[in-house]
């Protein structure tokens, strides 16, 4: 009976240490969604643990200070600190790591190079060449600064930060040039991967009466 009684207070302290330390605990975190319009990924934050990294703090009577280097050992044994001066380790998220994997596992698919297309006038027809899909890029630093507060207040949904950038607009045409067409005004895109067969050639032919 006593050993039960020493082996459920063991228990209870490691809960209470996994409460205020979760990432020394290997807490699961469940998985997080990125989204930006139609597109949707997640990420699991377990399958990646250089997100969590572990930094040094060190006070001097309570003020941040930078230790000289004979005090900054690592090893069992650690040397007697003077008086006043306290050292302790902090869990915090990597944001590199964070962001390495959201270069990988988002922007490399997502990011994408501005077209260009050139816009010209033949007898009564306006012809598009080329084409004038708006380019986009993933804000890394800030889409990670996100991914480690979203984790911090348990927020699993999270909107990408997404630059657009115009593409190359060549308009050959006076009279167009003097309509003002100078930019992309809308872009409408729909993901069809999966449809049956008739929505493909639907969309096919659609695409097969536009020009550019």
């Amino acid at each position: 009976m006593k050993s039960h009684s020493i082996i459920i207070s063991c228990i209870a302290s490691f809960c209470l240490v996994a409460a205020l330390l979760p990432e020394c605990a290997h807490a699961a975190y469940a998985p997080l969604t990125f989204r930006y319009t139609h597109f949707v990924f997640e990420i699991d934050p377990d399958d990646y643990p250089a997100w969590l990294s572990s930094e040094e703090r060190w006070l001097y009577f309570g003020e941040p200070f930078l230790p000289p280097e004979h005090l900054r050992v690592d090893g069992d044994i650690l040397p007697s600190l003077p008086q006043g001066v306290s050292r302790s380790s902090n869990f915090t998220w990597d944001l590199g790591a964070i962001r390495s994997t959201l270069e990988l596992q988002i922007a490399r698919l997502l990011d994408r190079e501005p077209g260009s297309v050139t816009i010209r006038r033949d007898g009564d027809s306006i012809l598009f060449e080329g084409v004038g899909l708006p380019g986009r890029r993933v804000d890394l630093a800030e889409a990670a600064q996100l991914t480690a507060e979203a984790m911090r207040r348990g927020i699993l949904d999270i909107t990408l930060p997404v630059a657009e950038i115009q593409p190359q607009m060549n308009v050959l045409d006076a009279e167009l040039q003097d309509s003002g067409i100078r930019e992309v005004v809308a872009v409408g895109e729909s993901d069809y991967r999966g449809s049956p067969l008739a929505r493909t050639h639907n969309i096919a032919t659609g695409l097969g009466r536009f020009n550019g």
